[in-house]
């Protein structure tokens, strides 16, 4: 993975060189950031199961198809609601 780097001076330029606005800023990425990546990592787990489901439907092979529709079915509730 890629280093992170991260310029100080050019955000606080953004943010009009007010430390406290981009200390806010911060705050606010901080704590969107974790329900962010769970909407992401919903929406792949979603697009896993429907990938499956699909794969399955076109070998012919539907012993598990309710099964996989219920999970994704289930996936995509709790995708929405986090929305």
């Amino acid at each position: 993975m890629a280093d992170l780097e991260w310029d100080r001076d050019f955000a606080l330029e953004q943010s009009g060189d007010d430390e406290e606005m981009l200390a806010e800023l911060l705050v606010l990425f901080r704590d969107s950031s974790a329900s962010d990546l769970a909407r992401i990592n919903d929406a792949l787990a979603a697009g896993k199961a429907a990938a499956e489901l699909e794969k399955k439907g076109r070998a012919g092979d539907l012993s598990q198809g309710r099964e996989l529709a219920a999970q994704l079915a289930a996936l995509l509730t709790a995708f929405a609601e986090r929305q």
